[in-house]
Protein backbone atom coordinates (compact mmCIF):
# COMPACT_ATOMS: atom_id res chain seq x y z
CA UNK A 1 0.00 0.00 0.00
CA UNK A 2 1.56 3.27 -1.03
CA UNK A 3 1.27 6.48 0.97
CA UNK A 4 -1.56 7.81 -1.20
CA UNK A 5 -3.63 4.65 -0.80
CA UNK A 6 -2.87 4.52 2.93
CA UNK A 7 -4.00 8.11 3.31
CA UNK A 8 -7.23 7.40 1.41
CA UNK A 9 -7.86 4.40 3.66
CA UNK A 10 -7.30 6.53 6.77
CA UNK A 11 -9.69 9.20 5.47
CA UNK A 12 -12.31 6.51 4.75
CA UNK A 13 -11.91 5.16 8.28
CA UNK A 14 -12.21 8.62 9.85
CA UNK A 15 -15.31 9.36 7.76
CA UNK A 16 -16.93 6.15 8.99
CA UNK A 17 -16.19 7.12 12.59
CA UNK A 18 -17.82 10.51 12.02
CA UNK A 19 -20.85 8.88 10.41
CA UNK A 20 -21.17 6.48 13.35
CA UNK A 21 -20.94 9.33 15.86
CA UNK A 22 -23.58 11.33 13.96
CA UNK A 23 -25.85 8.29 13.77
CA UNK A 24 -25.42 7.69 17.50
CA UNK A 25 -26.24 11.31 18.32
CA UNK A 26 -29.31 11.27 16.08
CA UNK A 27 -30.49 8.11 17.86
CA UNK A 28 -30.32 5.91 14.77
CA UNK A 29 -31.68 2.40 14.95
CA UNK A 30 -29.58 -0.37 16.42
CA UNK A 31 -29.47 -2.00 12.99
CA UNK A 32 -28.00 1.14 11.38
CA UNK A 33 -25.45 1.50 14.17
CA UNK A 34 -24.48 -2.15 13.88
CA UNK A 35 -23.96 -1.81 10.12
CA UNK A 36 -21.75 1.26 10.58
CA UNK A 37 -19.80 -0.40 13.36
CA UNK A 38 -19.27 -3.53 11.27
CA UNK A 39 -17.99 -1.48 8.34
CA UNK A 40 -15.73 0.55 10.63
CA UNK A 41 -14.23 -2.62 12.11
CA UNK A 42 -13.71 -4.01 8.61
CA UNK A 43 -11.89 -0.86 7.48
CA UNK A 44 -9.78 -0.87 10.66
CA UNK A 45 -8.74 -4.45 9.91
CA UNK A 46 -7.78 -3.58 6.32
CA UNK A 47 -5.83 -0.53 7.52
CA UNK A 48 -3.98 -2.54 10.17
CA UNK A 49 -3.16 -5.39 7.78
CA UNK A 50 -1.85 -2.94 5.20
CA UNK A 51 0.31 -1.31 7.86
CA UNK A 52 1.79 -4.66 8.86
CA UNK A 53 2.45 -5.56 5.22
CA UNK A 54 4.07 -2.18 4.68
CA UNK A 55 6.38 -2.75 7.66
CA UNK A 56 7.40 -6.17 6.32
CA UNK A 57 8.30 -4.78 2.90
CA UNK A 58 10.06 -1.76 4.38
CA UNK A 59 7.94 0.79 2.51
CA UNK A 60 7.53 4.26 3.96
Amino acid sequence: MNNHTRREQLIRLCALRVRYRQAWQSKASACQLAALLTETEHQQKIFAEAGRAQEKTGEC
